[in-house]
């Protein structure tokens, strides 16, 4: 019994297992399976045979042990299904919406939609800016229409006449995106930074958006088409809901580092208006004068060194003590019957497109509301004794009435 190792002590522990046990040994020397030793073998033969009987005498107890304890293991049944679709698609699992979008467009390749009727009139202007920003690296050709596959998403571009501007309109692209709400330095945050008396310099960006490049990935979802050929935007385009605000945040982390060190700082979106700086300085530094200086060397080092690229024409570099803040005045500066629609102008807009937004960075919240009763963000259609529904800078403000 030594030699059975572990099933030793397991199957000589009851007396009734060892009967069995002898039992069995009994029957197997009986039928020959068990061999008497003999004598005079030799060592080597005697040896092959004790392993071999070792072996056999293990076998008949792993079925002694099997046989007595079959009884006492649960059965073991293979479950019965029946009339189950194996390739039945998996429960849609439900993704909460955040954008006012539908996927329910079936198998389509792409989308591709026809530019504005105004882009016509402006066929050269087109043509230059296309250009410029095929030198910059901002937009790439890709190839002639029918000769390639089109982007996934063909928007129409635009002209916005005022400046004039090219924009890309990605009203459906946008229809899928995130709302992303963030707040600008308005006037109201003038007073709180800028001291009475200081002198202030400003800073543009030069084609801010193109400053920041989109992923390789998405590019795709940037197309548009012009002469007979395919083009997509490789930086921020302008008429993407989200590109606002990805330029905004990108530029508060040089103004954070700006206030920190001293150097008061207002931004919106691409232009920054700059105090003096009011660290300490020697005696020989110590004026209204140097301190804007050192404050515009300081932050255009900053700048430059992050990668903007600075609008000279647009830049203020020398200090002034009444400046106009934002680069684009001709276009922002309207009175408050230019910013006005009709009401019946602003129904039949409505009719035609649906309740939408426009975001005209009016200072107050005063708005319309829809057929369904939901105001519309961002816009006030009409003068309010609050706000004219325009850019704040661009107003002309008096200081005795109240806004």
């Amino acid at each position: 019994m030594r030699k059975l190792g572990f099933w030793s002590p397991l199957c000589c522990l009851h007396p009734a297992e060892t009967k069995i046990y002898e039992k069995e040994q009994k029957f197997l020397k009986v039928h020959g399976c068990i061999k008497e030793k003999v004598s005079d073998e030799s060592p080597k033969n005697v040896s092959n045979q004790k392993s071999e009987n070792d072996l056999q005498q293990f076998v008949s107890v792993m079925q002694v042990a099997q046989s007595f304890f079959q009884p006492a293991l649960p059965t073991q049944s293979p479950p019965t299904v029946k009339n189950v679709n194996y390739r039945r698609p998996a429960a849609p699992r439900k993704i909460p919406q955040i954008f006012s979008g539908c996927f329910k467009c079936g198998d389509v390749s792409h989308f591709r939609f026809n530019n504005a009727a105004n882009c016509q009139e402006l066929i050269d202007f087109i043509d230059d800016e296309i250009t410029s920003r095929l030198q910059s690296g901002a937009v790439t050709l890709l190839r002639k229409v029918g000769e390639v596959q089109p982007p996934y998403i063909v928007s129409p571009i635009t002209i916005e006449p005022t400046k004039p501007r090219l924009c890309i309109n990605l009203m459906y692209l946008n229809s899928f995106m995130k709302d992303t709400p963030f707040n600008l330095d308005t006037l109201v945050d003038v007073p709180k930074t800028v001291r009475k008396g200081s002198f202030l310099t400003k800073l543009d960006d030069k084609s801010g958006y193109d400053n920041v490049f989109v992923t390789e990935s998405s590019r795709h979802l940037l197309g548009f088409d012009w002469g007979g050929y395919f083009f997509c935007c490789n930086t921020l385009p302008f008429g993407w809901e989200n590109s606002a605000f990805i330029y905004h945040t990108l530029n508060l982390q040089g103004i954070s580092f700006l206030r920190r060190k001293s150097s008061s700082c207002l931004l919106y979106i691409d232009d920054r208006l700059l105090e003096e700086f009011h660290g300490y300085l020697p005696n020989d530094l110590d004026n209204p004068i140097m301190k804007s200086h050192i404050a515009l060397r300081y932050a255009v080092r900053l700048f430059i060194s992050d990668g903007y690229f600075l609008n000279i024409d647009k830049s203020s570099f020398l200090p002034k003590q009444s400046l106009t803040f934002l680069g684009d005045e001709p276009s922002r500066n309207l009175s408050k019957s230019d910013a006005s629609i009709s009401k019946r102008t602003w129904w039949f807009l409505q009719y035609l497109f649906g309740p939408h937004k426009l975001d005209m960075f009016s200072i107050d919240s005063n708005t319309m509301l829809d057929e369904d009763g939901k105001s519309l963000p961002h816009f006030t259609p009409f003068p309010t004794p609050f706000s004219s529904g325009v850019d704040g800078f661009a107003q002309k403000y008096e200081l005795g009435e109240r806004y």
